[in-house]
C-alpha cells in the first residue's frame, strides 16, 4: 500500500467531502476510483480543454 499525499484548498475540500458523505464515500475511496478509472480508461476520465480565451492567447504567441 502506498500513501498519496496533496495539497488542496479548505474549502474546496469540505465541499468535496459533503459530496462524498452524501454519496456514501469517503476520500480515499473516491480517489482510489480515480486512480482505477484513469487505469481503465487509459487517461483522464473526462475531457480537459482551454477556454476560448485562453486557446486564442496561445495561437497568437504561436503565430508571433
Amino acid at each position: 500500500m502506498s500513501y498519496v499525499h496533496i495539497r488542496v484548498d479548505g474549502k474546496l475540500k469540505k465541499r468535496v467531502q459533503k459530496i462524498l458523505k452524501e454519496m456514501g464515500l469517503d476520500m480515499s475511496t473516491a480517489i482510489r476510483m480515480f486512480f482505477i478509472k484513469i487505469v481503465q480508461v487509459n487517461g483522464l476520465p473526462f475531457d480537459i480543454s482551454l477556454s476560448k480565451e485562453l486557446m486564442e492567447k496561445y495561437q497568437k504567441k504561436i503565430n508571433e
